[in-house]
């Protein structure tokens, strides 16, 4: 009678497990699906930007370079004469 019962309790707490899972599953391909939708419009803003400025896209990603490491390096030196 306690294994019925324990099998019984196996399987309830196997199919509450199964809907956790297919809860968190669901979760997770909702938050893929919106980081998805942000790369398209970053990747799409990005484009548009190259397409207005006319220099090749070889030369905009090296002064996006820079200016990242200027802005980088000017938070740095702030933080460090502050």
């Amino acid at each position: 009678m306690a294994e019925e019962i324990q099998k019984s309790y196996d399987t309830e707490d196997l199919e509450q497990r199964a809907k956790e899972l297919e809860e968190r599953e669901k979760e997770l391909e909702e938050k893929e699906n919106k980081l998805k939708k942000a790369e398209d419009k970053i990747s799409r803003a990005k484009y548009n930007l190259y397409e207005r400025i006319d220099v090749s896209l070889e030369t905009m990603n090296k002064i996006v370079v820079i200016l990242a490491v200027a802005l980088a390096i000017a938070v740095v030196v702030g933080i460090v004469y502050r």
